[in-house]
């Protein structure tokens, strides 16, 4: 939990202007539940290990495995710890390391309890980031 990722300026159309002040994490791990294709039980959910690479107040950037199911638009649950929400996918990006994407997601349904606990993290990482800066 690291940097401060400044907002740059939009270059082109299709590129989207970021809503909110992004910080860096490191080693943050999420429950990411793509969505099951065809099987036996394909209501049951399936947790794939994935990382939270950024975060806002709005959303973040996941970083798991490359998934062709999931679509710009799509809805997907993910867990921290035992805080479940649903993010939205608002863009996808291949890794540079074969089999990974990052996705650009919003929160847009999450618990009072999710909700309270990025609060913390993004006012734990504002309080670093100043502690850093020299004034």
């Amino acid at each position: 939990m690291k940097e401060l990722v400044r907002q740059g300026e939009v270059k082109s159309r299709t590129q989207m202007e970021r809503l909110s002040v992004r910080y860096r994490l490191r080693g943050t791990t999420l429950k990411w539940f793509p969505p099951r294709r065809r099987g036996l039980l394909p209501g049951r959910r399936k947790a794939v290990k994935a990382e939270l690479v950024d975060l806002s107040v709005v959303g973040g950037l996941v970083r798991a495995p490359m998934d062709e199911a999931i679509q710009v638009g799509m809805r997907v649950p993910i867990a921290i710890g035992n805080e479940e929400g649903l993010v939205e996918v608002r863009n996808i990006r291949r890794g540079e390391q074969t089999g990974e994407s990052f996705y650009g997601v919003t929160f847009h349904e999450i618990s009072p309890a999710f909700r309270e606990t990025i609060y913390e993290a993004i006012a734990r990482l504002r309080n670093e980031a100043r502690l850093r800066s020299p004034d």
